[in-house]
């Protein structure tokens, strides 16, 4: 439940504000009872609209194949220099015994 809150109630040694740390509201509870009196959105920061979060989606979704071809790659590469390895290992052992 909101209370509709005065000016002078701002003022009032039991009200304080504190801001929400989830999503940066300020609200103002009185101590006493334990209520919040009045709660405000924060501005909105710039740069966070629909259309920009769209883009960036759009240009991360454009990247994504060029980065699982460069891992695709990584990953054939690292797998020819394990059975590199793996067959020098076996022809040192050959010659061993």
């Amino acid at each position: 439940m909101m209370v509709v809150m005065k000016k002078s109630d701002l003022e009032d040694e039991r009200v304080f504000s504190v801001v929400c740390p989830d999503c940066g509201s300020r609200l103002w509870i009185d101590s006493e009872t334990k209520t919040v009196l009045r709660k405000e959105k924060p501005s909105r920061r710039p740069g966070l609209s629909l259309d920009s979060l769209m883009e960036k989606e759009k240009r991360k979704k454009e990247t994504l194949p060029g980065k699982m071809d460069a891992a695709w790659e990584l990953k054939e590469k690292k797998k020819a220099e394990a059975e590199e390895a793996f067959l020098r290992l076996l022809q040192e052992r050959g010659e061993e015994e």
